[in-house]
């Protein structure tokens, strides 16, 4: 008995498919580890938040959402960041001045200075014209272990300027933005 032997030649159609194949794994394998890095950084070392309100406008929507980093304890002038308060809604505010700052406003002029100088604040929707009767007054300068924050909405805002709210402890800001997510569909 005689064999045969019988070669098996890839043919361009063949070929073609392996290349499809192989390039549309490496897509999706390249989409899932990618997912799945991101998804480990945030539940290590960063949580979503979602705004409430309109605060935050016209940085963040009603809805928007946000990942914060509790990573670091160094907060900088600017920062938005999420605030705790106890049997209280969270806050997500800005950061206008820390420990040892000068704030004075200027309610009818709407301006915000920031030890002698007044800020340049394009992320605001209007002049800060909103002053709480039960607020501080000012000038004041922000004590050790606090900060001053401000809703970038100034004339919708629960903030700083309210006695509800006042001068927050820095330990009781549970993180700092580190990436807006967008508006939020659904």
């Amino acid at each position: 008995m005689k064999y045969r032997y019988v070669e098996f030649q890839d043919t361009a159609e063949t070929a073609r498919r392996k290349s499809a194949a192989a390039w549309l794994y490496d897509i999706v394998t390249t989409f899932v580890v990618t997912v799945l890095l991101i998804g480990i950084l945030v539940v290590f070392f960063g949580k979503v938040a979602r705004v409430s309100g309109n605060s935050m406008r016209p940085t963040l929507a009603d809805r928007d959402q946000l990942v914060i980093t509790n990573f670091t304890n160094r907060y900088r002038r600017g920062d938005i960041v999420v605030i705790g308060r106890e049997d209280q809604a969270t806050l997500i505010k800005r950061i206008i001045a820390l420990e040892g700052d000068t704030v004075d406003i200027d309610f009818k002029a709407g301006t915000v200075k920031l030890n002698g100088k007044v800020l340049d604040e394009p992320y605001t929707l209007d002049p800060t014209y909103l002053n709480y009767v039960d607020g501080p007054t000012y000038p004041l300068t922000v004590p050790t272990g606090y900060a001053f924050v401000l809703g970038d909405n100034r004339n919708d805002s629960l903030d700083s300027r309210s006695g509800a709210v006042g001068l927050v402890p820095v330990q009781s800001i549970i993180g700092k933005s580190i990436k807006n997510f967008g508006h939020y569909v659904g």
